[in-house]
C-alpha cells in the first residue's frame, strides 16, 4: 500500500500547462510514454505523451480530442520516478 501512495504522491504535480489550439500533426499510436489508469470502479484512462522537435510536450487522453501542452521538465521528472518504480519490482 505504501507504494501505491508513494505513486500518486510523487504524480500529482503532473499536470497540463495549456491546450494546444491550433492543429499539429502528431503520431498518437506511437507515443513515448503512455500512462494507463485502472479504477476501482473498472474505469480505464489512457493518456499518451509525445516530445515533438525535442522541445514541446504534447498529451492526449485517448476519449479526447482535445491536445495539452505539459512543461518538459514535469515528464522529465515523470520518466524518472517511473524508472525508479519499475526498479522496485
Amino acid at each position: 500500500m505504501i507504494k501505491v501512495q508513494n505513486l500518486t504522491k510523487d504524480y500529482r504535480h503532473l499536470r497540463a500547462s495549456g491546450f494546444q489550439d491550433e492543429p499539429v500533426e502528431i503520431d498518437w499510436k506511437n507515443p513515448d510514454i503512455i500512462l494507463d489508469i485502472h479504477s476501482l470502479s473498472g474505469s480505464e484512462y489512457v493518456c499518451r505523451f509525445i516530445t515533438k522537435d525535442d522541445k514541446q510536450v504534447y498529451a492526449k487522453q485517448d476519449d479526447s480530442d482535445q491536445v495539452y501542452i505539459v512543461s518538459t521538465y514535469l515528464v522529465e521528472r515523470f520518466k524518472k520516478k517511473y524508472l525508479d518504480y519499475q526498479k522496485t519490482q
